[in-house]
């Protein structure tokens, strides 16, 4: 068996595969906002009601998570991954038909977010199930995607819509995204059965099952850890763009801590994942939520640019690694054998529970008058996930 650690293991070709699945689909997800100027003026919609399929696509594909993930342990990878790029190419058809918010909601909510809940949580598990020991790392390049998605998204929408209009740019988009997608499905296949004697001996895993695990306290204090982490995950980066004209600083002064925190997302990445790798997943969650504290509490107590502006930094490396981390976790404390199912039943609670950040935080800003009280409880809860995490151990 050749070695984790050898650029020809075919590990890391699922990588790649993933890489691009991510990329693709979430590009799309980001290359939403582009086209509410047009969905607004065109179909006499408000601003609520166009962007609210987008709000509800979110809670969709964690919810379909459930599904998904269980059937990726049974099926593998490809068949889901596949289905799920079939599934966007068909909600940006309808998408370009829609004449109504209704269609909206069936093009983007249900159709593509069904869709989106077969690239998470498949491509994560795959991978796993791929590596013992570079398991972090390999998990972190696959979701570099996510970052990169973050600028394709976005601005190929716009280069299309100005170019060809809204509704072809639909089609155009969903085929593109939605066939890269179903064309990387083909490439992955199962893990050989002794991938666990890969650079590290004999694999003392347990397989716990998700029924098993839901016995354990210890996924249901993984799940509130994870619950709260999403929470505080989202809050800054729904909130930087009102946050920097609180500061004066003008409707684009929220780009740059947009900017920066993309940037400290590939770096968190990368090296959570190594630090997961080489000191336990369990120390690189240690990690993330203690950037995440450090930051916010910065975001709430000053008011110097400089510190801002590096806290949006070190906040983005503990937020790019917590999704990133996520299967890592949940691989070692249950085994590999039925990560898809246990991480996508987590996934759907903590995930559509972790919209609940912006809310608070926004409450707590109109309340309040100010972002700092929002920000302070912000990095106490990150604080509390923290002491949470410290009970985390795989169960007996």
């Amino acid at each position: 068996m050749i070695s984790e650690s050898s650029p020809t293991y075919h590990g890391w070709i699922i990588v790649a595969l993933s890489f691009a699945v991510i990329t693709a689909s979430y590009s799309l997800l980001y290359g939403y906002a582009a086209f509410l100027p047009s969905l607004t003026e065109d179909l006499s919609i408000s601003k609520a009601e166009a962007i609210a399929p987008y709000s509800a696509c979110i809670f969709v594909y964690s919810v379909a998570s459930l599904w998904s993930g269980r059937l990726t342990d049974r099926l593998g990878a490809r068949p889901i991954v596949f289905a799920g790029g079939i599934l966007v190419i068909l909600g940006f058809v309808v998408l370009s038909r829609a004449e109504d918010a209704a269609m909206l909601f069936l093009g983007f909510t249900l159709l593509y977010g069904v869709g989106m809940s077969g690239v998470f949580i498949p491509t994560s598990a795959a991978i796993v199930k791929w590596f013992l020991v570079k398991r972090g790392l390999a998990v972190g390049i696959a979701n570099l995607g996510g970052s990169g998605a973050m600028a394709v998204g976005p601005l190929a929408a716009a280069m299309l819509i100005s170019e060809f209009g809204w509704r072809t740019s639909f089609v155009l988009l969903g085929i593109v995204g939605g066939g890269l997608v179903s064309l990387a499905a083909l490439g992955f296949r199962p893990a050989p059965s002794n991938v666990s004697q890969i650079d590290a001996g004999q694999d003392t895993e347990k397989a716990w099952t998700l029924p098993e695990a839901r016995r354990t306290s210890t996924f249901w204090i993984f799940c509130v850890v994870y619950l709260v982490t999403l929470a505080v995950m989202f809050f800054p980066l729904a909130h930087f763009a009102a946050f920097a004209i609180d500061l004066g600083w003008g409707p684009n002064g929220g780009g740059a801590l947009f900017l920066l925190a993309a940037i400290g997302g590939v770096m968190g990445r990368l090296g959570i994942g190594w630090l997961a790798d080489r000191f336990g997943a369990k120390v690189g969650l240690f990690g993330l939520l203690a950037c995440m504290a450090v930051s916010c509490a910065a975001f709430g107590v000053t008011t110097d640019a400089l510190i801002i502006h590096a806290s949006a930094a070190v906040f983005g490396v503990g937020a790019g690694s917590a999704v990133a981390l996520y299967p890592v976790v949940v691989s070692a404390l249950f085994g590999r054998a039925h990560v898809g199912a246990i991480a996508g039943f987590a996934f759907a609670f903590t995930c559509s529970g972790g919209g609940l950040g912006p809310l608070i935080g926004g409450w707590i800003r109109d309340e309040t008058g100010s972002y700092d009280g929002a920000f302070l409880f912000a990095a106490a809860a990150s604080v509390f996930a923290l002491i949470c995490a410290m009970a985390l151990r795989p169960p007996k």
